[in-house]
């Protein structure tokens, strides 16, 4: 059946971009209460948004409407963690959009989540740390042309840290992942991966380290091809198979005690089309700066590729800045800008599909008792690509009230 051209502009805006380091944001949220049971802190929760999301594509006009989101959770972890941590989360929200315009019929439904992750061992010489996840959408996804509304993601995988002195000095962890994403409505974009991954890193002098980072891939289809039309003038493309190899080396740290950073520089071997590897590079470099405790400021740029849902993989650069604060102890503040450019490739064409994109991201929380917030949040989504009738611009605005026990 042919997709509405909805679906086939919808496209990637936010892909997890960075490494974890002292430059990430701060969570500045306190953990609500809970129940303590049996060893175990539980927080059940739920949540209720109220609001309003436009579209306007080329050739389509625009199209506004409503939106009402409700959710529940389930969260627990344990209640000594010196040892051991064990956390656990469910999640189930329906979506729903109601009005004459374009998302009314093509947008709205369930999602759920379910993950688990433990870190065993945590002072010994050896450290365990498995974990696993599921999730499931009937929206479709806002990131790498992810159109297709249900989808299901299955990811499972542990690391294994070996930590002499609980890792203060030097440490090495090994990681292997299996993830799996399934496309219901249409098999040809089912496809698995295989992720090993080594991390050495060494602290030296006061909130200094440096580390080297290899992850080696395996990513395969379930069908022998694919539609491709979405970044390619071809309708079908074979599947590729992919052995993307990437060598990293960072540096991070604390330049003072309010400023902090993060940067890597590597190689990459971009293994996609038969007998035609691409030898290519990797950068990413991450600041903070936080003014008090409660107030920070930070900046970031990416220069990385990931596997590509209509095609065979996209390189892409990007560049994000971003502000928090908690303001009275109650007001949370989360600002955020991105730019991204992505070159899409298929086959011998690297030139396939160029996108630019736009995010930006606003959200405002007050606390009005432990657990119990009202936010406003705003986003904003714009495509601009060189694919005639794959420009977009996307606004959503809503009020949201959530609780947490």
């Amino acid at each position: 059946m042919k997709r509405s051209l909805f679906e086939r502009c919808l496209c990637a805006v936010g892909v997890a971009l960075f490494l974890a380091s002292p430059a990430e944001a701060k969570d500045r949220t306190p953990e609500p209460k809970g129940i303590v049971t049996n060893g175990f802190i539980l927080h059940p929760g739920a949540d209720l948004s109220i609001g309003v999301d436009s579209y306007e594509a080329d050739n389509v006009g625009a199209s506004v409407d409503g939106l009402i989101d409700v959710g529940v959770h389930f969260k627990t972890r344990l209640e000594n963690e010196e040892n051991y941590s064990w956390d656990n989360k469910l999640s189930f929200n329906w979506r729903q959009y109601w009005g004459l315009g374009l998302l009314g019929s093509t947008d709205g439904g369930a999602s759920v989540s379910v993950s688990t992750s433990a870190d065993l061992f945590k002072k010994s010489m050896f450290k365990l740390s498995p974990e696993a996840s599921y999730h499931y959408s009937a929206s479709a996804e806002d990131a790498n042309l992810n159109s297709i509304p249900d989808n299901h993601t299955i990811t499972v995988g542990t690391y294994g840290s070996i930590q002499p002195g609980g890792g203060s000095v030097f440490y090495e962890r090994l990681g292997y992942h299996f993830s799996d994403t399934i496309y219901p409505d249409d098999p040809t974009l089912t496809h698995m991966e295989h992720r090993i991954e080594s991390r050495t890193q060494w602290n030296f002098l006061p909130q200094t380290h440096m580390a080297l980072d290899v992850d080696f891939r395996i990513i395969h289809f379930t069908e022998s091809e694919r539609e491709t039309s979405y970044i390619y003038d071809d309708s079908t493309r074979m599947n590729p198979f992919g052995l993307p190899l990437r060598l990293k080396y960072s540096l991070g740290g604390l330049f003072t005690t309010r400023l902090s950073y993060d940067i890597a520089a590597g190689y990459t071997y971009i293994y996609y089309v038969p007998n035609k590897p691409v030898h290519s590079w990797l950068l990413s470099a991450k600041v903070r700066y936080d003014f008090t405790n409660n107030i920070g400021l930070q900046a970031g740029y990416k220069h990385d590729y990931e596997t590509a849902t209509f095609g065979d993989y996209y390189l892409f650069h990007k560049a994000e800045i971003g502000f928090d604060a908690l303001f009275f102890d109650r007001l949370q503040t989360e600002l955020k800008f991105a730019y991204a450019y992505n070159t899409y490739t298929v086959g011998d064409d690297n030139n396939a599909r160029n996108d630019h994109f736009l995010t930006a991201d606003l959200n405002l929380y007050y606390s009005f008792l432990s657990g119990l917030r009202l936010g406003v949040n705003y986003k904003l989504r714009a495509d601009i690509a060189d694919m005639v009738d794959c420009s977009y611009l996307r606004n959503s605005a809503y009020l949201t009230l959530s609780y947490e026990y």
